[in-house]
């Protein structure tokens, strides 16, 4: 009975291990990773001369159906975005929720061409309305680009280029903007 007793025991606590492991490195909301795991692949992308490249996606009125329409409206927008993300984006390195209303897609290194392609298809595909409580509902996007290590070499010049080509995007007329 002892035997069973620490089996399952240590059973249960490799199940916490893993569910806190699980936890730090995935959005609470949508399941998506997290900017640590983002940075994570990221790093080690950089580390190993393996270039990549990057869509980031920002919901630009999600501040505005929060207040609105309550933050569990919200937080199905979110939910919608991340199945539509994971559905179109099954062969990403990494689709991460990085922030309250920011996205991120770590791809393999795509041409210049074939990223402004894919930013624009998923601009697009987002624009589509989404089916909320059986009702289509739209949201407004920015998208940006940006070509790694050729944009940033390091994380800090990374979280920098990505935030500050996101302020650009929202100034701007053209929904997708390559750093």
């Amino acid at each position: 009975q002892l035997r069973n007793t620490l089996r399952d025991t240590f059973a249960r606590l490799r199940d916490r291990e893993a569910h806190i492991r699980h936890t730090a490195s995935h959005d609470e909301v949508t399941g998506l990773a997290n900017r640590l795991a983002l940075l994570n692949t990221l790093e080690a992308r950089l580390a190993g001369a393996q270039p990549c490249s990057l869509i980031g996606l920002r919901l630009n009125d999600l501040s505005r159906i929060n207040d609105s329409l309550g933050l569990a409206f919200g937080d199905r927008v979110l939910n919608a975005v991340s199945d539509r993300l994971r559905a179109q984006w099954p062969t990403a390195l990494v689709v991460a929720r990085t922030g309250g209303r920011e996205f991120l897609l770590l791809l393999d290194r795509l041409s210049d061409a074939a990223l402004v392609d894919a930013a624009r298809r998923l601009h697009r595909q987002l624009q589509a309305p989404l089916e909320i409580d059986h009702t289509p509902f739209s949201v407004h996007t920015s998208v940006v680009t940006l070509q790694l290590p050729d944009d940033a070499t390091t994380l800090n010049e990374f979280r920098r280029r990505v935030n500050l080509t996101f302020e650009r995007a929202a100034r701007s007329d053209d929904p997708v903007l390559r750093y």
